[in-house]
């Protein structure tokens, strides 16, 4: 079977809801309409391309900068899971894609920032396997000390 070019069936174009446009007609689906996309559990766009459900932003990398490698993703960079303008967009390896993310703890502290003992706190970052840690009774000192080394160890892929 011939791999789908999703190029060959959508064209980018930031007037439409989710950023693309059918350039041919595919069932239902009229040539210079917005594809159907619906919300996943996950809050991500997605759009049904010969009965699989496709990532939207994912289509909408792929047809303008060709075909992405399995083991790459597409990073939001502004977090904003259906902001899908290309521009907003870009290819990254997963570990890059999880610096990437504001997970935040169940007791609302900082990503990366966990309660040892009541009151003293254990700021962790991890790159290549390593584990870096740092512990205090200080959260504001803890949250500086991670936002350097995720500077130093993630650069753009930062996140707080």
């Amino acid at each position: 079977m011939k791999p789908i070019v999703l190029s060959d069936y959508f064209y980018y174009d930031e007037s439409s809801p989710c950023y693309l446009r059918n350039k041919v007609q595919r069932g239902k689906a009229k040539i210079d309409e917005a594809p159907g996309a619906s919300i996943n559990n996950d809050g991500y766009l997605q759009t049904r391309v010969f009965g699989k459900l496709l990532l939207t932003h994912r289509i909408v990398y792929e047809v303008c900068n060709g075909e992405l490698g399995k083991d790459m993703e597409v990073d939001h960079i502004n977090h904003d899971r259906v902001d899908n303008r290309i521009e907003n967009l870009r290819a990254v390896t997963r570990g890059q894609n999880a610096f990437n993310c504001r997970k935040r703890n169940l007791k609302g502290l900082p990503k990366g920032i966990n309660e040892r003992s009541p009151g003293y706190y254990m700021a962790r970052i991890g790159i290549n396997g390593k584990q870096l840690t740092k512990s205090s009774r200080d959260i504001p000192s803890l949250v500086e000390w991670m936002d350097k080394k995720r500077a130093d160890l993630h650069g753009e892929y930062s996140c707080y």
